[in-house]
């Protein structure tokens, strides 16, 4: 009887690979049959809903087509499943088919952010407390803000989005402001507190046609490329991000995991229109 090849787990040469040998990456856990399931930091139910009112500023600020994402659920074992591919040593997802990974034309294509423009910097210092009320219109409690970061939950209270009919200019602009602030702090650039947004992105949305000149998308995909390096560590439990990209990139390049790519609604990024075909909605 002639001799079987034996199957080697793990990569043949790990002189790329060296987390492999070190036994720190997740794909050893999956060999050894230890499922896990990541727990995903995910946006809130007030994206369900888009103020017909404060559209236009959504629009000059560049995140009109990220908002129109919907409310999609997530896929928690695909992006679990992603992240044992991905590889923190070479940024790329290994496959049976060879490597591939989500670039900034991906973000682009995906949420309609902008990927040109200036980089998202900011202070990591000032007064918060008079930066929430000169731009949001309302002085926060002491409570509400920790470590350069404002409570969501405290936002969320402060600003009723289903009620904007009588609002005058300067309070869509206030309401406009917060929606744009947990949209990052909860979708697109969210952390894993999950329950706080840091202050610093506030300070860039002062004026909406500067804030359209910053490269969003960037920053995105950066936050995203380091919350998939670090949920690869075999003790991770979490991910944060905007693992929803994980979930439509898959969709759309991994034949036969996801729903059909979407054809309606040309024009829209690719994630607004997966969320209209499988919700049958837009929010505005």
């Amino acid at each position: 009887m002639a001799d079987q090849e034996v199957i080697k787990l793990g990569p043949r040469n790990d002189s790329v690979l060296y987390l492999q040998k070190d036994g720190k990456h997740v794909s050893i856990a999956a060999w050894n049959q230890i499922n896990r399931i990541l727990k995903v930091r995910k946006y809130r139910d007030f994206r369900d809903f888009i103020p017909a009112e404060i559209v236009g500023h959504l629009r000059q600020a560049g995140f009109y087509e990220a908002a129109l994402a919907g409310s999609l659920k997530l896929d928690k074992v695909l992006i679990s499943a992603m992240v044992e591919r991905w590889r923190p040593e070479t940024h790329t997802f290994h496959m049976s088919f060879g490597e591939c990974t989500i670039t900034l034309q991906d973000v682009a294509v995906h949420l309609g952010l902008p990927i040109d423009g200036n980089p998202v910097t900011g202070v990591t210092w000032c007064d918060w407390s008079e930066l929430v009320e000169d731009l949001l219109g309302v002085v926060p409690p002491a409570s509400a803000i920790k470590g350069g970061g404002l409570k969501l939950v405290w936002l969320g209270e402060q600003f009723n989005f289903h009620n904007l009919g009588g609002a005058d200019p300067i309070q869509l602009m206030y309401a406009a402001r917060a929606y744009i602030l947990r949209l990052i702090g909860t979708f697109l650039l969210c952390d894993h507190t999950g329950s706080h947004v840091p202050l610093r992105y506030l300070i860039l949305l002062r004026d909406f046609e500067e804030t359209a000149k910053y490269s969003w998308g960037s920053a995105v995909l950066a936050l995203l490329y380091h919350e998939l390096c670090y949920a690869t560590g075999a003790s991770r439990t979490e991910i944060g991000g905007c693992a929803y990209l994980i979930q439509v990139w898959a969709w759309l390049r991994i034949p036969g995991i996801g729903p059909d790519p979407p054809r309606l609604h040309r024009g829209l990024p690719l994630a607004a229109r997966y969320a209209h075909n499988l919700n049958n909605k837009f929010c505005c």
